[in-house]
């Protein structure tokens, strides 16, 4: 089964929170279709290099989320 890939626009500046997950062209086209109607960005090469930066394997998306809850929690 293929690995599934996250999107979090809290990890860009800004009011989203908006996070995408799904199988690795799900997660693409859907974040690139969200920054592109959301946030005014032009598809490209750049916006392409700059979520390259940003996507994540869920499992250890997962698991960033619930140890940074444990943090907070301290």
């Amino acid at each position: 089964m293929a690995r599934r890939k996250v999107f979090d626009c809290r990890n860009f500046p800004g009011p989203c929170s908006l996070v995408v997950a799904g199988t690795e062209e799900e997660a693409w086209a859907a974040q690139i279709a969200h920054t592109v109607a959301a946030h005014a960005q032009e598809d490209g090469p750049e916006l392409r290099a700059l979520l390259e930066q940003h996507v994540h394997d869920e499992d250890e998306w997962l698991a960033a989320q619930i140890a940074a809850v444990g943090e907070e929690t301290r």
